[in-house]
């Protein structure tokens, strides 16, 4: 015998509404925040805000949906989306052990007169006693899982965050990693989340978090069982702009896609604070755009990082990371990188269990070095631990704007084939890692690769030094993948056609054209048809 749940719409009116009525229909809304949240809801149900309308607190509904029956929060009538505004409280929306949620297409924001709790500069603080006033945790969402059971079946989508007056200090306790515009944090392994299409924007904190675990103990690099990690998470068509800290960060996931994502101006809102001795300093040097932590198989592609900002202590502050603790294969690819101020992708090889890092078909131009490695690759191997396998290939890497040329770490197991090395300055020679400023390390693999622009002292004996003739001038990119098609290859470019051929590649370049079985392949990101 099958028992079909009866689902139910509710509305809630902040300017019409009453807590009295039933709340069934439009024009029986309830008015308050404080009667969903003493609510109940059952699987399929509706909860519905008046377009418009505009509340103050925390949303914290109950219950759960089941799969193919989620509790939906949205909005309905015409107008501007309503609005949640946390005022100081720890969300706008929290949801707790609890599955099967959609949110979507809401405006959420939280603001605070006083944004400065009693806590710790670090944890050496907190154990001498030592309190001082440090920012308190605010987000946009929270959604928490404490117990056993998987976090299954939630999708974030369509909604505006902003405003987010919570922490961006990386060592206080509590800290940045505790608050984001989206912060999704379980004890339990999650399980079929999707975050889409969403605008986070003009917050103090880090945009967006997933991961298992809480604050800087989310992740569990030691051990090496999938039943730990999260699955089927899907971050895509994101834009996250002028944040305190961090664009996007990915943490014990298995399998995530992670695509069609921007970040513009990550770091940009980060304020200075205060060194672990009470002196002015910055704390929140490490930061990068869009990145994974003990994550497995991750795969981002078709995005967008920009500006990621560099301190005054400079560490990090690449577009890409492949921080401690992945496994598996991680791969970047179809994505493009300008402007950030640390450079292009970061690699902490401080495990057993990371097979293969993969950068193919990437754009980066003009990331800086301004990192505490001062190499746009930068690249951590841990002490007597050697990179299995990092493959750098048909990427373009442009520098039209310093005398630095480029820099990447000097790792074996790391190979580059098929690139375009753009850097040109007059009479300059870019030579081993030793000669500063340094560009082609001696211990990685380089085969068929371009250096435009200057002349290499590289271990490449088919590499290629000419003029790429890209379709348009180098270094013209700005904000938009479609500002990048200048660096198509002309028709009698010497880069069409003096390309090796690699297996597993993906079958398509940064343009979407389709890749030969056969030699000869291109060098560079473009494939001519």
């Amino acid at each position: 015998m099958t028992t079909t749940i009866a689902a139910t719409t509710y509305y809630i009116d902040a300017r019409c509404g009453d807590d009295t009525h039933c709340g069934t229909t439009p024009d029986s809304a309830w008015r308050t925040l404080a009667k969903v949240n003493a609510t109940t809801f059952q699987p399929g149900d509706r909860i519905l805000l008046a377009a418009g309308s505009a509340w103050t607190g925390m949303l914290h509904p109950l219950g759960s949906g089941q799969p193919g029956m989620p509790i939906t929060i949205s909005s309905f009538g015409s107008g501007p989306k309503p609005v949640i505004d946390g005022g100081g409280s720890p969300a706008a929306i929290w949801l707790e052990d609890q599955q099967h949620w959609v949110i979507d297409n809401l405006e959420l924001r939280n603001t605070t007169t006083n944004r400065m709790i009693t806590g710790y500069l670090s944890g050496k603080h907190k154990e001498e006693g030592k309190e001082t006033q440090v920012p308190g945790l605010r987000s946009g969402i929270v959604v928490r899982a404490s117990g056993t059971e998987r976090m299954a079946g939630l999708r974030i989508t369509n909604c505006d965050i902003h405003s987010i007056q919570g922490s961006s200090w990386r060592l206080s306790m509590p800290g940045m990693y505790d608050n984001a515009g989206i912060h999704i944090s379980t004890i339990a392994p999650f399980d079929e989340v999707t975050i889409e299409n969403n605008h986070i924007h003009d917050l103090d904190t880090i945009g967006m978090i997933v991961w298992v675990g809480t604050g800087t103990n989310a992740h569990n690099w030691q051990a090496n069982d999938s039943a730990l990690w999260g699955r089927r998470l899907i971050v895509r068509g994101n834009r996250i702009v002028k944040t305190g800290a961090d664009g996007m960060i990915v943490g014990s996931s298995d399998g995530a896609l992670i695509e069609h994502n921007v970040c513009y101006d990550a770091g940009i809102n980060a304020e200075k604070t205060q060194d672990v001795s009470g002196n002015a300093g910055n704390d929140e040097m490490h930061i990068a755009g869009i990145w994974c932590i003990a994550s497995k198989d991750a795969v981002f592609q078709y995005n967008e990082c920009a500006r990621t900002r560099v301190f005054a202590h400079p560490a990090d502050s690449e577009a890409w990371n492949v921080d401690m603790g992945c496994r598996g294969t991680i791969t970047y690819q179809y994505n493009y990188s300008h402007d950030n101020s640390g450079g292009t992708l970061m690699i902490m090889n401080w495990n057993p269990y990371l097979d293969n890092v993969v950068f193919r078909y990437n754009i980066s131009q003009n990331d800086g070095r301004h990192n505490k490695l001062g190499r746009q690759l930068a690249m951590y191997e841990h002490p007597g631990q050697m990179f299995k396998n990092a493959e750098f290939y048909n990427n373009v890497f442009v520098n039209t704007v310093d005398d630095k040329g480029f820099g990447m770490g000097d790792c074996e197991g790391v190979s580059y084939r098929n690139n375009i090395f753009y850097w040109h300055l007059p009479g300059s020679q870019v030579g081993p890692q030793e000669h500063w400023p340094s560009a082609y390390p001696k211990r990685a693999v380089f085969e068929a690769n371009c250096f435009a622009g200057h002349e290499p002292l590289v271990n490449d004996l088919k590499k290629l030094v000419a003029d790429a003739k890209f379709a348009e001038p180098p270094g013209k990119g700005g904000d938009g993948v479609v500002t990048v098609a200048g660096y198509q290859l002309q028709p009698d470019s010497p880069c069409r056609v003096a390309g090796v051929l690699i297996p597993d590649n993906g079958g398509r370049d940064f343009f979407g054209n389709p890749l030969p079985t056969q030699a000869p392949l291109a060098i560079g990101a473009h494939q001519p048809r």
